[in-house]
């Protein structure tokens, strides 16, 4: 009886086993599915533009690179690509991108990271939407024909970056909205042909840092809030300090 009871108490435990064994390799597979599916390449349109994607969830993903002609064109960035939606810019995604000569970004994006608009030398327009929370270093810094530059209205970006608009030397004008309350270092360093300034008043004091707008030599019409706190090289090499 006892020998009986070994017996259908091995054949158990083997079982057991094997059904443990079983389940693990079936979690497995569903793990690596599940992980494939989550990775998007890129896509290709009608137009012949490719974005190169990454997937945030099952519903949202970012732009980390595009392909195009070599001709100059302007560029409008869908809000949906693959079936979700365009949430975000990823770094040096658009960086070198000499064929842009403005670019769409559509209200979905709530960020745009470090460089990823980097050295477009014919991009000449550019509006940043509402939805944008973040901008990341350098995002567009070196864009030598940027002449427009738009920041949408009731916008939920707080800082403008380091070196965010570096040597952007076409700009003439800006202005910052009163939503914005930290300009960064270098944020305009070398945009030699900026020559007004306009710093919505706030009841947020901005901080403007560093460097943030030196050597700008044309820069005469500066009108800055009462409550703007600046460095003593914030403005070095204008013409606006040293009046």
């Amino acid at each position: 009886m006892k020998k009986l009871l070994c017996v259908l108490l091995a054949l158990l435990l083997a079982l057991s086993f094997a059904a443990c064994s079983k389940g693990k390799d079936a979690d497995d597979d569903l793990s690596k599915y599940l992980q494939d599916e989550e990775v998007i390449e890129k896509i290709k349109l009608e137009n012949g533009d490719v974005f190169y994607l990454e997937s945030v969830d099952t519903v949202t993903l970012i732009v980390t690179g595009y392909e195009s002609s070599h001709e100059l064109h302007e560029l409008t960035i869908p809000d949906t690509l693959a079936g979700k939606k365009v949430i975000g810019i990823g770094p040096q995604a658009f960086y070198y991108c000499n064929s842009l000569t403005s670019v769409t970004i559509p209200d979905t994006v709530i960020s745009i990271g470090n460089y990823a608009f980097a050295a477009c030398s014919f991009l000449e327009t550019v509006t940043i939407p509402a939805s944008v929370k973040t901008l990341g270093t350098g995002a567009f810094c070196r864009c030598e024909k940027l002449s427009s530059l738009t920041f949408s209205e009731g916008g939920a970006l707080e800082e403008i970056p380091e070196a965010c608009f570096w040597d952007c030397a076409a700009l003439t004008q800006v202005t910052i909205p009163s939503y914005i309350n930290l300009i960064g270092k270098g944020a305009f360093y070398g945009c030699t042909e900026l020559a007004t300034l306009v710093v919505e008043d706030s009841e947020t004091p901005v901080e403007i840092r560093d460097q943030a707008f030196q050597n700008l030599p044309k820069l005469v019409n500066v009108t800055l809030p009462e409550n703007a706190t600046f460095a003593p090289l914030s403005f070095a090499g204008t013409p606006f300090v040293e009046e």
